[in-house]
């Protein structure tokens, strides 16, 4: 890293891994949604054909069987409540009349009832033929509507004036205004009417005569005899149970009759029923909650949302680590460095120089700029910054990386070179000595020179820093003072 970080970008850049992260992780979770989707309307598409399947049987059951049951194998209790007969089996039992002693009859709890005008109570089943043949299929209301939960009711109307339901408890509260009503006014009538060869559809609506006034949808067929209509059979689904096969889902389901309603703005991947059968004209749709399907996505990925919460915690405290690592090399740079220069310091020249491999020779060479102080008053203080600084680039551009220099101050510096043979680094000082004085022209007229001292031994020598560098500086002086613009080694 050789740019220190903004605290934005060690903010930010971890945000975005993160929303990387978030962003497949809602994908899957989207992903799933819609495959919990398509499993729930593939479910509900199947009930909706075992509820076909049902209507259907009853309707053929209604239509084929019309001879009247001689020995009806079911006992009845009749009686008038609110001007309605009502009449259902006793005790809801089938009663092993007409078998041997040594038949096992199953016992079976039978749930359906007949209601009708009051009149229907003064007549015996068993002496009404018509009526005697309806009810000795009420069973199969019974059996039916005991296959699955979501069947709520089955029902049987006749055009005389009778309805037979299962489960009991839907007829045990009706009046005979309710009955009458029905009968005249149901849309049940006009729906099989207009369709007498498919099976028609109602809902959703309310139940009128269940006292929790459950949300329905109802299949419907008319039974005919010889081409003259009789009624209808009727299946009742309940929608809660239909469509809350999925409880798990943060969002619920919903059902509309596109006849009745358009699809609502919430609905989210509607699906639209479809048989060759039934005559719908219904869509089940996702009624979509973004706070409640937020709160089951924070649930459900709350461990990969953890993962994320620590990678970016980590991220950040990587990227300040980092920064702060650079902070520190940074000042320390600078501690090291002439700032007016940008060369080594003393310190700098000292921290380069320890566990430095030298080659065979190593030469520690003190430059001084002779007459400076004439350069900064005849030339001013601006001038002679300029004079420091060429004289630093001058070294810099003509010796090696494996070199050094530094200024040790005023118009000192100091250089370190390294070399297998003694000539080599007398070369070297003498291209610098030769670069700088032949140029300096180009700073100030008529130039300047330099002097300098050269202590050049073997790397094996164990002679400290400071030792080499007061011999040079001990040979500075003597070509100061033995006429300048000389290096004496």
């Amino acid at each position: 890293m050789n740019q220190r970080m903004s605290l934005t970008w060690i903010i930010c850049a971890p945000l975005l891994v993160v929303f990387v992260l978030v962003a497949s992780f809602s994908q899957q979770y989207l992903e799933d949604l819609n495959q919990e989707i398509d499993d729930a309307y593939a479910d509900m598409q199947q009930q909706l054909v075992r509820a076909e399947k049902v209507v259907t049987a009853l309707d053929y059951t209604f239509t084929h069987n019309q001879r009247p049951a001689e020995n009806i194998l079911f006992k009845h209790s009749a009686r008038v409540v609110n001007n309605v007969c009502q009449i259902k089996p006793i005790d809801g039992l089938v009663l092993a009349q007409g078998f041997s002693s040594n038949f096992a009859v199953p016992k079976l709890n039978l749930s359906y009832m007949l209601i009708g005008d009051a009149s229907l109570c003064d007549t015996k089943p068993s002496h009404d033929p018509s009526l005697q043949t309806r009810l000795s299929m009420a069973p199969m209301l019974s059996f039916l509507h005991d296959m699955d939960e979501y069947i709520y009711g089955v029902h049987y109307v006749d055009t005389s004036g009778y309805i037979i339901s299962s489960p009991d408890t839907l007829g045990a509260n009706v009046t005979f205004q309710q009955i009458r009503d029905f009968i005249e006014e149901s849309p049940l009538w006009s729906h099989a009417i207009a369709a007498p060869n498919m099976i028609a559809v109602d809902g959703p609506y309310r139940s009128v005569i269940r006292e929790e006034h459950e949300w329905l949808l109802t299949l419907i067929l008319p039974v005919y005899l010889q081409s003259n209509y009789q009624g209808l059979v009727a299946v009742d689904i309940g929608i809660r149970e239909l469509l809350g096969r999925m409880p798990h889902l943060a969002s619920g389901f919903g059902i509309i009759d596109l006849e009745e309603q358009p699809l609502p703005t919430e609905a989210y991947r509607p699906y639209r029923l479809v048989s060759n059968y039934v005559d719908y004209h219904q869509v089940i749709f996702y009624q979509l909650d973004f706070k409640a399907e937020l709160y089951s996505f924070l649930q459900h990925k709350r461990g990969n949302l953890l993962v994320v919460a620590l990678v970016y915690l980590f991220l950040t405290g990587g990227l300040i680590y980092l920064n702060t690592r650079w902070d520190r090399q940074h000042y320390a740079e600078l501690a090291s460095r002439d700032p007016m220069t940008g060369l080594l310091n003393r310190r700098g020249m000292e921290s380069f120089l320890k566990g430095k491999r030298h080659s065979q020779y190593l030469a520690i060479a003190v430059l001084d700029i002779d007459d400076f102080k004439q350069v900064n008053d005849t030339y001013g203080h601006d001038v002679g910054d300029k004079v420091i600084c060429y004289i630093g680039e001058q070294i810099e551009n003509h010796i090696r990386s494996s070199d050094a220099v530094a200024r040790f101050g005023g118009e000192e510096f100091v250089v370190y070179v390294t070399a297998k043979e003694k000539e080599q680094i007398t070369r070297i000082m003498q291209r610098i000595f030769d670069a700088v004085c032949h140029d300096s022209p180009l700073i100030i007229e008529p130039g300047f020179t330099i002097s300098g001292g050269i202590e050049v031994v073997e790397s094996t020598a164990e002679r400290s820093f400071e030792d080499l560098f007061k011999a040079a500086d001990e040979k500075l002086y003597i070509a100061k003072t033995s006429g300048k613009s000389q290096l004496v080694y």
